[in-house]
């Protein structure tokens, strides 16, 4: 294809948009790092210069397209300062991308230029925004150019995100991590510096701004005619080639979350919705017992509730239809250890233990590793036999040795309560020796951390 003939299909490609957008920036890279439409800023360039090339592209019919090429780690950002607040409330971003490596998480979008991991990835063949949300698998490949929307509705707090055409991931934003930080700048490609390694080199052929919410069709129809217009020097395709799902609105699943003794409302639930398969949709923290979720119609859903101080519950939202909504309310129970994880013994008067330590510390991991919200509090004990005072700093000492190889097996301190008690709480008589052994121990407690 020549350079005129692709001067064609961009017009064409570029003139459809949102009938009620108010503004858009458009970059092709045909004016370098310029926006095509007057009065946008320059794209900056992030980590190494790369090049802007004509290439073969494939997805599009293997014709010739302008592309930046950048290295790993590297890639553009968009200055919402020099843009007057273009992206301060809902907006949409719109790319045309390809990655080299796609073997770990790769960054694509930061909206807080490098000073957090949380954002926008590719992982695995996933959409991913870390750490809330992982989508359905996508049609993402390496050396591979995929169509990706972004957009986040700045009234309800809801972030999208369609990958060729279809949305994959929609979530809400309550914590604002899709608002520019203090910076002002969306960065495309380029890692941030908590992790610094999550980036490969590819190339954009373009990366369009808007502001405002782009709808399902629109993401459709952008798709669907960017196969069709580049594709004007052939046949066009005949419209059944093309197939396209219709998406309804979302409708609405609301409740409360309520305490089963009280019928009080629950604060603080986090509500975690799955689709089939276990594929995270969103992570919603509910500061008063009341929720809304939006799920897609006709669609089955499974709905996981923690909170503080109450056992997990997990229900099956079934499917609803596009004109109706459902209220499920959800009761939650108290709930309460009976008994340790494990008990340790230990050496008349020392820190030494009576026995291997390594089964009942391996069944406290593997607790805390399925129970991500709590933790665990370490209980120290003695006999009576001694100085007071001494049973009490050996009961800590003993708690101290259980806390250090909890953390050299990777649980993180936070998760990890310690209290020492001396020979206040015996768990028998210290009548006789045997009694006294059962008295010299560290007992390990499932706990509710503070929030």
């Amino acid at each position: 294809m020549n350079r005129i003939l692709w001067s064609i299909c961009t017009i064409l490609l570029l003139g459809a948009h949102p009938a009620s957008a108010q503004l858009r920036y458009t970059y092709d890279f045909s004016n370098g790092f310029n926006s095509v439409e007057n009065g946008g800023p320059a794209l900056k360039i992030l980590g190494q210069k790369g090049e802007i090339k004509d290439a073969p592209i494939k997805e599009l019919k293997g014709n010739v397209k302008l592309a930046y090429h950048f290295q790993a780690n590297s890639g553009l950002s968009f200055d919402n300062n020099l843009a007057k607040g273009f992206l301060d409330k809902s907006y949409s971003v719109e790319i045309f991308f390809m990655f080299r490596n796609l073997d770990n998480w790769r960054r694509v979008l930061d909206f807080k230029n490098r000073t957090t991991d949380n954002g926008c990835y590719m992982l695995d063949g996933k959409v991913n925004f870390f750490n809330f949300a992982v989508g359905e698998n996508a049609a993402v490949r390496a050396e591979k150019y995929t169509h990706y929307i972004f957009t986040r509705d700045h009234k309800r707090d809801i972030i999208q995100i369609y990958v060729d055409g279809e949305l994959k991931l929609q979530f809400p934003d309550k914590a604002k991590n899709a608002v520019l930080g203090k910076s002002q700048v969306l960065n495309f490609f380029q890692d941030d510096l908590v992790v610094n390694h999550e980036a490969s080199e590819g190339a954009v052929a373009y990366i369009r701004v808007y502001d405002e919410v782009v709808d399902p069709v629109f993401v459709r129809r952008r798709y669907r005619d960017l196969w069709r217009n580049i594709s004007v020097s052939k046949p066009v395709p005949d419209e059944s080639e093309i197939v396209i799902a219709d998406y309804p609105d979302d409708v609405a699943i609301t409740g409360r979350i309520y305490d089963s003794g009280s019928l009080q409302p629950v604060s603080g639930a986090e509500l975690r919705l799955k689709k089939e398969g276990d594929s995270l949709v969103s992570v919603n923290k509910i500061a008063a017992g009341d929720y809304k979720l939006l799920v897609r119609p006709d669609t089955p859903y499974t709905l996981d509730v923690y909170a503080k101080g109450y056992k997990p519950k997990g229900i099956q939202i079934p499917p609803v239809s596009v004109s109706g909504t459902l209220r499920e309310n959800i009761r939650l129970e108290e709930e309460i250890f009976t008994r340790p994880l494990a008990v340790f013994g230990f050496e008349q008067g020392k820190e030494d233990f009576t026995s291997d330590i390594n089964a009942g510390l391996e069944r406290v991991i593997d607790f805390l590793k399925e129970r991500p919200d709590l933790g665990v509090k370490l209980d120290g004990h003695t006999d009576n036999v001694g100085d007071f005072d001494k049973n009490v700093e050996l009961s800590w000492n003993r708690v101290n040795v259980l806390k250090k190889e909890l953390e050299s097996r990777n649980i993180s301190p936070s998760r990890i309560i310690t209290q020492g008690y001396g020979p206040v709480r015996p768990a028998n008589s210290n009548t006789n020796e045997q009694a006294r052994s059962m008295n010299r121990r560290v007992e390990i407690w499932p706990v509710h951390l503070k929030q």
